[in-house]
């Protein structure tokens, strides 16, 4: 276990010395590790984090960043699974993005859809495509941060599944965030 724990801790001083970021050591049970990028009037931060999904408890390495969302922008760009190719086939599928090779292998839902639109054709496809695989998520943030942000406050995930320690998988999440930090600037979705 000891091993493990070291070999994430170099990988995530090589990711902070390439994005000049900051490594903060915390008390989390998983290894207590982030990045800290600043990335114009954003923190962004690569860590990891564990939801449930049922009985089963699920860990992503994430980078993560909260905002104030102007008008509770909600975005989910995720890699498309065979599941999701039958329903298209039978009528069913999600929104279009306008770009076919981002529809073609991820599933983007979103409201409102001028807004998603906006936001993809505004860098975030693109580096959805270029870079890992990884999911993209704005959704609302956690009570701690309505509190001091008020009702409109957003969080933008990028996710990739696992305890990630690939450097240049790293490195291509926290890119893939400050476009989509970018992008929800250019499209008015930061307020």
């Amino acid at each position: 276990m000891t091993h493990r724990l070291l070999d994430r801790r170099a990988a995530l001083e090589a990711v902070a010395e390439r994005v000049g970021g900051t490594l903060v050591e915390g008390k989390r049970v998983m290894g207590g590790y982030a990045v800290v990028v600043e990335h114009g009037a954003w923190t962004l931060s690569l860590d990891l984090h564990m939801a449930w999904a049922g009985m089963v408890q699920l860990v992503h390495t994430r980078v993560v960043s909260h905002f104030a969302n102007r008008d509770r922008f909600r975005l989910v760009v995720r890699r498309r699974t065979l599941l999701d190719r039958i329903a298209a086939a039978v009528g069913l599928g999600g929104a279009t993005s306008g770009d076919r090779e981002l529809t073609r292998r991820y599933v983007v839902k979103g409201r409102p859809d001028v807004r998603v639109r906006s936001v993809l054709s505004g860098g975030l496809g693109a580096a959805v495509l270029a870079g890992p695989n990884v999911s993209v998520e704005v959704s609302k943030a956690p009570r701690r941060y309505r509190a001091r942000w008020g009702p409109g406050a957003a969080r933008l995930q990028v996710l990739s599944p696992g305890v990630d320690t690939d450097v240049d998988r790293s490195v291509g999440m926290i890119i893939v965030a400050r476009r989509a930090m970018d992008a929800l600037q250019r499209s008015g979705v930061v307020s």
